[in-house]
């Protein structure tokens, strides 16, 4: 799941964007994107309509529970830049071109 990361001064975009992202996919639960998690200073959303939570054998979902585990880690800390959360996440970050 890739997560993109805004401001808490744009939670009305972000809600926006999750829910036209659940409305238009084509996935079925647990698959369905458009996840967002609320942090002190930001939001994390999941803007692909489709995401691989759930093995083609168990609907179980795979990764929500991690990231929530991670975001629970996280959550009521305050940041005073983004790269200062980004060092505090326990997982890699990834660069896309």
């Amino acid at each position: 799941m890739i997560l993109d990361v805004y401001p808490i001064s744009l939670i009305d975009t972000v809600k926006r964007m999750s829910l036209e992202c659940k409305i238009s996919s084509s996935c079925i639960p647990p698959n369905v994107g458009g996840d967002y998690y609320v942090l002190q200073d930001y939001f994390l959303l999941n803007c692909t309509s489709c995401v691989t939570c759930a093995s083609r054998n168990y609907k179980t979902d795979l990764c929500r529970g991690n990231i929530n585990r991670i975001i629970s880690s996280i959550k009521k800390k305050h940041y005073s830049s983004i790269d200062e959360l980004l060092a505090d996440l326990p997982v890699k970050k990834a660069r896309f071109k």
